[in-house]
């Protein structure tokens, strides 16, 4: 059904309709023509023959070229002829011609109409012909300028999917100076524009992170220090969650950095997993179906898994389980389970969703992390209640990509 909407379907089938009316109209117009110049030339020759007839019967007193006097069959209008005046009918399947001779006797000629008939069929049936043949080739032309627009516009449509999906060097522009050019140009122009926000927002994200961490470690470091009672334990507690926020936004600038590398080696995913979950094993279940060496980063995987975790103890409910099967890793609670619109639109950096808790770093940075490393990041809910966060990562024996600089060293 879908092709049905296409462009250069509805511009083929526009302009077949139209080439199609057209020629209709001209069907008509040239139809009605010829009718009356068939029928005008078929009462010419009707009028010429009756001539004809009178003067051989006014000379010789005999009925010549098809006449007949006193035709009871002649129409009224041509039986009630005038005296010494002629006239003539066409009812359209035949032509009358009459001339009263005197009082007593009207003479007639009669021609049929078949071949005129004839000729209106085959005009008919060769103006259809050159309908359809006009329509077909309308069509085909239709086609194809569709087919130029469409391409032009998908063009346009994939590259600003791309750069929805990331790609900022991207561009939509078309060549030519139509509607289609301009609109794309106009979608580049967005993109540009967009992209330039986006820069002052990483590069302010990065500057306020920077200014931040010496003063919060120092506040850190104060908050150890006051005595051990609840408004201290309140204080130590919004300090750390104040320091790990600015930890976050400083992970976010480092990933967005144009110069950002990853440091590739094989590792044990178990061990990697078991490492960073350590301090957690009070309240994180861990457990090993199949072990794997993987291809990424260890602080990356550390990153990814610690932030999964750490969003289940949060937002989540015990039991919190982290299964380790190859080069997989499945991270689930009992909680209520992730909010509907970040399932739909995935996570998004400081977005608050319907929990009100959050600043949607964390998510975030787990997803960053593990396309950088070629790996995949599903969320999704459990049937039986609660999230999941299935972590898909690279085996060893696939080869990790190579950078710009290193492929260029090889060569």
């Amino acid at each position: 059904m879908r092709r049905w909407h296409s462009l250069r379907v509805r511009i083929a089938a526009g302009v077949a309709v139209v080439a199609i009316s057209v020629s209709l109209m001209i069907g008509l117009v040239v139809d009605r023509a010829a009718a009356t110049d068939g029928r005008e030339r078929l009462r010419a020759q009707a009028l010429d023959r009756l001539d004809a007839a009178v003067a051989f019967y006014d000379g010789r007193g005999v009925l010549r070229f098809g006449a007949a006097l006193n035709d009871q069959s002649l129409p009224p209008a041509v039986g009630n002829v005038g005296a010494d005046s002629q006239v003539s009918w066409y009812d359209g399947t035949s032509m009358y011609a009459a001339q009263r001779l005197d009082e007593r006797h009207v003479l007639s000629v009669t021609l049929p109409g078949d071949e005129l008939a004839s000729q209106r069929t085959a005009l008919r049936w060769a103006w259809a012909q050159a309908a359809a043949i006009g329509a077909a080739i309308s069509a085909v032309l239709g086609w194809l300028v569709g087919t130029w627009l469409s391409r032009r516009l998908r063009a346009g449509a994939a590259a600003a999917a791309a750069i929805a999906s990331g790609d900022t060097q991207r561009r939509a522009a078309q060549p030519g100076g139509d509607e289609v050019a301009l609109l794309t140009v106009a979608l580049d122009r967005m993109a540009s524009a967009l992209q330039r926000r986006l820069q002052i927002e990483r590069h302010f994200t990065a500057d306020v992170a920077h200014e931040l961490r010496s003063p919060v470690t120092g506040l850190v470091s104060a908050a150890e220090l006051l005595p051990r009672d609840d408004v201290s334990d309140l204080v130590r507690r919004q300090v750390a969650r104040l320091r790990r926020l600015v930890e976050d936004l400083l992970e976010i600038s480092r990933i967005d950095a144009p110069d950002s590398t990853i440091d590739w080696q094989d590792c044990d995913l178990r061990a990697v997993v078991t490492a960073c979950l350590q301090h957690e094993h009070d309240r994180v279940e861990v457990e090993v179906l199949a072990d794997a060496v993987v291809r990424a980063e260890p602080r990356r995987i550390e990153r990814v898994v610690t932030n999964l975790v750490r969003n289940a103890l949060t937002y989540g409910a015990p039991p919190v389980r982290v299964v380790v099967d190859g080069p997989t890793v499945t991270v689930a609670d009992a909680g209520p389970g992730y909010p509907e619109e970040l399932l739909q639109e995935g996570p998004r950096r400081f977005a608050t969703y319907t929990r009100g808790k959050g600043s949607g770093l964390g998510l975030t940075i787990a997803v960053k992390h593990t396309e950088a490393m070629g790996g995949s990041l599903a969320l999704s809910n459990r049937p039986e209640g609660g999230a999941r966060a299935v972590l898909v990562l690279r085996a060893a024996t696939t080869a990790p990509p190579l950078a710009a600089d290193d492929e260029h060293e090889e060569q």
